[in-house]
């Protein structure tokens, strides 16, 4: 299953909503980079 996190967050803060979004992590290669990865496609 395929989700377009930038969209999905855009969506979520047109809403006026301005609390916390989290969704499950699990990295399939390093950390680290996959977590600033994460940031950046879930930063509107």
């Amino acid at each position: 299953q395929e989700l377009y996190y930038p969209a999905i967050m855009r969506a979520i803060a047109e809403t006026g909503f301005r609390g916390y979004v989290a969704h499950e992590f699990v990295p399939k290669r390093d950390p680290i980079e996959s977590l600033a990865y994460a940031v950046r496609i879930c930063d509107v």
